[in-house]
């Protein structure tokens, strides 16, 4: 995509996410000056070879075009994938997603075997123990997230902020009290690995949306709500299969988790390779 700007540091678009969720100080984000005003998102570039990312471009446009739904993104998501290269491609090019997901994999069993304040001495993060949990979740996101000083770093980011924002709502909100994630269970880390994977695989899908917005002349309120039903899409597609593995016991940053990784990836692409 010759006309395809280069990556200008992560840009954070979600007003509500709590202070410890945006990038860090001098990276540059996104101002939303008016509901017209143009959008700029980071390319993703094609693959070198493939004749499929001309079709993904199109029926992503014809999307634009129909005012989105869930339903519409199917084929723009198959072209896509294809235009990665397949599933398997798409899961070994994510280099970046998979490291991310064995991290925070590792940190959220370590959470469910020895609670957070265990969790955070196993990630160097003893000083932390006992502040408060806005200051802690900004030290665990810090440990766990690329810093975002490239595209896949910051689509990296993004997924790591995602899957602790929710963290952060249904445990410590109301209270402040981050110890009650010492309740987090094998489910409770399956669905924050879940969200990682789909989070990661929504962002990186989202660079082609620039070039596809910018020639649409798409206001950002539509963009918004573009992205959310796209970002729904792929949150129905990506539902990991975690029958007969304990992710409890399971070493992330060994084979055995190496390999888990790749597989959830490459269901995960081949699922909504496949959707109709």
């Amino acid at each position: 995509m010759g006309t395809s700007k280069s990556y200008e540091g992560p840009k954070d678009r979600t007003p509500l996410l709590p202070s410890w969720a945006f990038p860090e100080p001098g990276s540059e984000e996104l101002t939303l000056e008016s509901p017209n005003s143009p959008v700029e998102l980071p390319s993703v570039p094609p693959v070198e070879g493939s004749m499929n990312w001309r079709s993904s471009k199109t029926s992503l446009g014809k999307a634009v075009s129909s005012g989105g739904g869930r339903s519409v993104f199917a084929k723009p998501g198959r072209n896509y994938v294809r235009a990665l290269g397949g599933a398997r491609k798409a899961a070994k090019t994510s280099r970046t997603g998979r490291s991310t997901t064995a991290a925070i994999g590792q940190f959220l069993t370590n959470v469910g075997n020895r609670g957070i304040n265990g969790a955070l001495e196993s990630l160097g993060l003893s000083t932390f123990v006992g502040k408060d949990a806005e200051t802690v979740f900004a030290a665990i996101s810090n440990a766990l997230a690329p810093v975002g000083s490239s595209r896949e770093e910051a689509i990296a980011r993004k997924a790591v902020n995602e899957a602790l924002e929710n963290l952060y709502e249904q445990y410590v909100l109301d209270g402040g009290d981050i110890t009650k994630l010492d309740q987090m269970g094998a489910q409770e880390v399956g669905k924050a690995i879940e969200t990682v994977v789909s989070s990661y695989i929504y962002n990186r899908w989202l660079g082609e949306l620039e070039i596809v917005l910018e020639s649409k002349a798409v206001s950002i309120k539509d963009a918004i709500r573009l992205e959310r039903d796209m970002k729904e899409y792929i949150r129905e597609c990506v539902r990991l299969d975690m029958q007969g593995v304990n992710v409890l016991t399971m070493d992330w940053n060994g084979s055995s988790g190496q390999q888990f990784i790749e597989k959830i990836f490459i269901e995960a692409y081949s699922i909504l390779e496949e959707a109709q």
